[in-house]
């Protein structure tokens, strides 16, 4: 949620943090020894009409993606967010459709976690993704997603969390 300090509650071996803010009005930095004002958790605690979100992957749904070919699994960051933003993990579910797609949302980032994939835009343009590239899709902008690795997997974080794509 908005003005409040963030940290890593618990870690495991090879965690990454992926910290995607808008507007970017502060330096990300670790502070080890930092004691946080708000060391209770307090999940059902809102913030300017947010609240904290706990997602656990192995309890968490497989629904069809926006694009065919592709399934994915809610974060509840729209639902904790009001629909402001949304975070979803997308896997490759079946052969990607070969269609050009475009979407109206104001931001739509993809990070991805593993595997890979070729992004083609409508004018002939293909950039190849491997795990740990990024890129951001700007509305109206005609793409497909092609060559995806069986074990593709990716972070799409959009605002809003509602969107049309055609």
């Amino acid at each position: 949620p908005p003005e409040i300090r963030h940290r890593v509650l618990e870690s495991s071996d090879y965690l990454e943090v992926i910290e995607v803010s808008s507007p970017a009005e502060h330096e990300t930095f670790s502070d080890r020894e930092m004691t946080l004002p708000n060391s209770e958790l307090n999940p059902e605690r809102y913030f300017n009409g947010q609240k904290f979100v706990h997602s656990v992957a192995t309890e968490s749904d497989w629904k069809k993606w926006r694009i065919e070919g592709f399934k994915y699994r809610d974060t509840g960051i729209a639902k904790a967010t009001n629909g402001l933003a949304g975070v979803k993990i997308v896997r490759l579910d079946s052969v990607p459709d070969s269609s050009f797609y475009q979407h109206d949302a104001e931001f739509v980032f993809i990070f991805i976690l593993q595997g890979n994939a070729s992004f083609n835009r409508k004018n002939n343009l293909t950039d190849s993704l491997n795990s740990g590239d990024s890129l951001v899709i700007p509305a109206r902008t005609k793409y497909a997603f092609s060559n995806c690795s069986n074990d593709l997997e990716m972070l799409e974080i959009t605002l809003p969390a509602n969107f049309e794509t055609k």
